[in-house]
């Protein structure tokens, strides 16, 4: 997707889709505060900003609560069906291990 592409989308369904890059409730409302971003920098700039200066431990956690384990394949196959694909790089060092594991 491109920014152009996002940029069609009505703020509710870029919301809708940038929440399946990061769980955090705070991220998300404050990154939206920028919508629509004037370039791609400016997107990850304030994502970066406001992951490291808003966000806390509480938020942290809930980002994370939001992110299959790695390696912990029956929970990317099910809790996180719908964004597996975005956690596919990160899981591809253990592709290839053993369930039992």
């Amino acid at each position: 997707m491109t920014l152009h592409d996002l940029h069609t989308l009505s703020p509710g369904e870029a919301a809708s889709l940038l929440s399946g890059a990061c769980g955090s409730s705070t991220w998300l409302n404050r990154l939206m505060e920028y919508f629509p971003f004037t370039s791609l920098q400016e997107m990850l700039r304030a994502s970066e900003k406001i992951w490291y200066q808003d966000c806390g431990e509480p938020d942290w956690l809930e980002a994370f609560s939001h992110h299959p384990k790695i390696g912990d394949i029956k929970s990317l196959s099910e809790k996180f069906a719908s964004t597996s694909h975005l956690a596919g790089k990160e899981q591809s060092a253990v592709a290839e291990a053993s369930e039992e594991l």
